[in-house]
């Protein structure tokens, strides 16, 4: 099972990773991708927190609701951007 999640896992972190890969200079790849690394992960303790407030406020389905309309709001607005192709 943590096989399985760790390959869907980096599937869906390869693509991203592979464009800023490209669109970086070489002698700041390094840079760029621990700042995004920092990004993505300093986020999370803020993220918890707040579901935990939002939990003790609405209870478990309440979070869990907010957290899934959060979701596909957006991907909502993802899909609504202009695409570059």
């Amino acid at each position: 099972m943590a096989a399985a999640l760790a390959v869907i896992i980096g599937a869906i972190g390869a693509p991203p990773q592979r464009g800023r890969q490209q669109a970086t200079p070489e002698e700041r790849l390094g840079r760029v991708n621990a700042a995004m690394q920092i990004l993505s992960r300093g986020v999370l303790p803020i993220g918890a927190l707040a579901g935990g407030i939002i939990a003790g406020i609405t209870g478990l389905r309440g979070a869990m609701a907010i957290a899934v309309a959060g979701i596909w709001l957006s991907n909502v607005w993802l899909l609504s951007l202009p695409r570059d192709r």
